[in-house]
């Protein structure tokens, strides 16, 4: 029932269609002086664009997700399922290419290499600095056999492959 009228509040009363809505997560760090100013100043900005605050536990609920994917990762793995995730930095104005340009490729590769099924591709924005932000890629895809798809993505000619971490 909360879920219900948390929904209703954001989609109908502040008009954030569901499709369009951008979350973010901040952490404020300092004294306790520092973080009062850093919330006021990020709150007056948010409230120009009808932003609102969705509170701490989704935060921290989200931190937690952090530590979890590569256990759920593991879980998938039984069931034929192989995810990957990894990370890449670039300028603010590159973003939307990179985003794009790294889906397609995941798409064309399990598709060059016979994926049975859509794979998963998502981004998302991690960390914004004054010269670009970082970017997290996520990917996955059901299996029938041994597979080196994964190995071909983050080998792939796309310039994104930073770091990543190897499942099983």
């Amino acid at each position: 029932m909360r879920l219900q009228v948390k929904t209703f509040y954001v989609t109908r009363v502040k008009g954030f269609g569901k499709q369009d809505l951008c979350v973010a997560t901040l952490l404020f760090e300092g004294e306790q002086d520092v973080v009062d100013r850093q919330q006021e100043i990020i709150y007056e900005i948010a409230g120009r664009y009808n932003g609102i605050k969705g509170g701490e536990e989704n935060g921290k609920r989200g931190y937690l997700l952090t530590f979890v994917i590569a256990y759920i990762r593991d879980i998938a793995f039984d069931y034929r399922y192989i995810a990957e995730s990894f990370e890449t930095s670039c300028p603010h104005s590159c973003v939307e290419n990179l985003c794009r340009n790294v889906k397609d490729t995941i798409y064309r590769v399990c598709a060059e290499e016979g994926v049975q099924g859509e794979p998963y591709a998502s981004c998302r924005v991690t960390q914004l600095y004054d010269t670009g932000v970082c970017v997290y890629f996520y990917f996955g895809f059901l299996h029938t056999g041994p597979s080196a798809v994964a190995d071909r993505l983050l080998r792939s000619d796309t310039p994104t492959r930073v770091r990543h971490t190897q499942g099983r």
